[in-house]
């Protein structure tokens, strides 16, 4: 799941599935590999918002599921849904609510689809600080694609040799991320 906000008050949605796994093998073993691009690709203050967003109580958001987005979710609609609200209305409670919760998986299509969840909050707290940048949101998505799917780790294998030469290339961690979805079958 990604949450992707431009802005305080907009946010939006988006679910990515997998089918099958991808075998072939890396130039790197799995360990080596998987290693370098966790190293390359964190940053310490990459989780701090999503820890900011308090929980929901209890059945507080239990009304999402008989809404709009539950049809959306259960569909197979590439398009997003987006949440938008005031500043402070709960965007981003509800959006780490449905990042994270069994709901969330129970309604996606079963059709020979494995699904994952990956996420990003931005901050606009944060200023100039990686966790508010576009860097910051393709390194923790790429980093959480390399985790939960290791074959696809192999397209950020040499990533930690270009992050010491230079500053991470936006542009370049978004065409490895959508080459690791091809890998994998992983629509996005």
């Amino acid at each position: 799941m990604v949450d992707f906000s431009g802005s305080s008050n907009r946010e939006a949605v988006q679910i990515g599935s997998v089918s099958g796994t991808n075998t072939n093998n890396f130039w790197l073993n799995k360990h080596d590999n998987a290693e370098l691009s966790y190293k390359a690709l964190y940053y310490g203050t990459m989780n701090q918002r999503m820890r900011q967003i308090l929980e929901a109580s209890a059945k507080t958001l239990e009304w999402i599921w008989s809404t709009s987005f539950a049809d959306w979710l259960g569909s197979k609609d590439d398009r997003l849904f987006w949440i938008s609200g005031k500043p402070g209305s709960g965007k981003s409670t509800l959006t780490k609510h449905l990042a994270f919760a069994q709901k969330t998986i129970d309604h996606l299509p079963r059709e020979n689809e494995r699904w994952i969840r990956i996420h990003f909050f931005f901050d606009f707290r944060a200023g100039g600080d990686t966790r508010n940048t576009i860097e910051g949101m393709w390194r923790s998505l790429a980093l959480q694609i390399a985790e939960k799917l290791p074959d696809a780790s192999r397209c950020f294998g040499d990533i930690a040799t270009q992050s010491a030469i230079a500053r991470f290339q936006s542009e370049d961690l978004k065409e490895r991320i959508f080459k690791a979805f091809e890998m994998t079958n992983l629509r996005f």
